[in-house]
């Protein structure tokens, strides 16, 4: 069945840390605060560390340059479409959530359904040949299905889905192959549904 999630961002836990971590972005980004008050601009070679105080945050630059302290979450965005965020090296589209708890710091990549499905299929399946592509295009609508069964699913909880197999193994853009983004575009919208309900998959 075809159905849509437009509008609901899907949100995946990348890591949960109580040790220094790094972000920045292929390009031009911003950081600000959920209310959409601004923090810090970056260029592509810049990378900032987050630091974290009680349930506080703040970036800083590799020459010293801080923001001011938080109320978290922190969000990183790019400048254009055509660049991505980095945590800890690792590309993503949509933009990043850096949220303080008492034990460390959330990182949550929040991401429209179709561009996270692109970072987990190839991962799910490996590579396959292009004599493949039914397969790949049944773990799309699977994977799409499952995520789907899970938005918002988790109350009060600050994400959707893990990066594991507990979940969906999700790699972000560097996991991306050529073919399973094919298929994804191909099946857009598609999900297994049973008695009016998206099935987990």
């Amino acid at each position: 069945r075809k159905a849509t999630a437009a509008g609901v961002p899907v949100r995946v836990m990348l890591a949960r840390i109580d040790r220094e971590a790094r972000v920045g972005a292929t390009g031009a980004w911003s950081a600000s605060g959920d209310d959409g008050a601004p923090l810090a601009r970056g260029g592509a070679l810049e990378r900032w560390r987050v630091e974290r105080s009680a349930r506080r945050l703040r970036l800083v630059r590799d020459d010293g340059q801080a923001t001011a302290w938080a109320d978290s979450p922190i969000i990183i965005r790019t400048a254009d479409a055509d660049a991505f965020p980095i945590w800890n090296e690792k590309r993503y589209r949509g933009e990043l959530a850096l949220s303080a708890s008492d034990s460390g710091v959330t990182v949550v990549n929040r991401l429209p359904l179709e561009s996270y499905l692109r970072g987990v299929v190839a991962l799910e399946m490996g590579d396959r040949p292009a004599t493949d592509m039914a397969a790949l295009e049944a773990q799309a609508v699977a994977a799409r299905s499952y995520a789907v069964a899970r938005l918002r699913a988790t109350g009060e909880r600050a994400w959707d889905l893990g990066v594991t197999v507990s979940d969906q193994v999700y790699g972000g853009v560097d996991a991306e192959r050529a073919l399973a983004n094919a298929a994804v575009a191909a099946t857009e919208g598609e999900m297994l549904t049973y008695a009016g309900r998206v099935v987990s998959a």
